[in-house]
């Protein structure tokens, strides 16, 4: 199965379309940053408009606060709103590229308009898991104390498997969420599942030693290269986990 999962990671990187989610993901950041820059300087326009005007009638003038306050809030809506979008269309993506299935700049777009509902069901999955895992956490460390932090420790890493098999489910085989969060318990490469999952934290500790390392002894190309793996591992961490999904199939 891990064999599978290898040959399917290495497929799915060759395709050069399985590295356009570099460019959607900064489109999306930089979209949002400016947002927030419009809001700030639209608020401090304002805010240098006004200093030298005292309102005239009883009414009070909004404060520059409220208005800044009330444009975060929106984008922060709109970011809400627009991430299950990104979300779909990138797992959407590395879901077809694992498969072996040709990805080009549109199938970004493709699942992200066919699967955004699966990338809100994403989110409350996720959100599901944070509280059963902080409930969990609660009582066990009140009870336990630092036993309890291992055993917490324990349980997130031993039900990674499900996590990983719930997200599969959704943009791998496109099942529903019931579908999808009952298939999740399956016991069947649970062990497979768990090392493929240790294997890829190994490599990404390891990135991050190298990164360390780089940076120290070249200064400044150190951190260009270092910028440059983290682009790379961005996309190889991700697509590796659903290959791993896929090689149980």
């Amino acid at each position: 199965m891990l064999f599978n999962a290898v040959k399917m990671w290495f497929q799915a990187l060759k395709q050069g379309g399985t590295w356009t989610t570099l460019v959607w993901m900064a489109v999306f950041s930089l979209t949002f940053f400016l947002l927030l820059l419009v809001v700030g300087g639209t608020t401090l326009a304002g805010a240098m408009f006004h200093s030298g005007f005292s309102p005239t009638t009883g009414v009070t003038p909004t404060s520059p606060v409220a208005h800044f306050a009330i444009g975060v809030l929106i984008v922060y809506i709109l970011m809400m709103v627009a991430t299950p979008f990104l979300t779909a269309g990138l797992y959407g993506l590395y879901g077809q590229a694992v498969q072996g299935n040709k990805v080009s700049w549109g199938t970004f777009w493709a699942m992200g308009r066919k699967l955004y509902g699966r990338g809100w069901g994403l989110m409350g999955y996720v959100s599901l898991y944070l509280l059963v895992i902080a409930f969990f956490a609660a009582i066990v460390i009140f009870s336990l104390h630092a036993v309890g932090i291992v055993l917490v420790a324990a349980a997130i890493i031993l039900t990674l498997p499900w996590a990983l098999r719930m997200t599969g489910g959704l943009f791998v085989d496109q099942n529903t969420w019931g579908n999808s969060f009952r298939a999740s318990f399956q016991k069947a490469y649970y062990g497979q599942l768990l090392l493929g999952v240790f294997l890829g934290a190994i490599g990404y500790l390891i990135l991050i030693v190298l990164d360390l390392a780089l940076t120290h002894a070249l200064g400044a190309v150190g951190i260009v290269i270092y910028l440059i793996l983290e682009l790379v591992f961005a996309v190889a961490i991700p697509v590796w986990l659903f290959a791993l999904y896929a090689a149980t199939k």
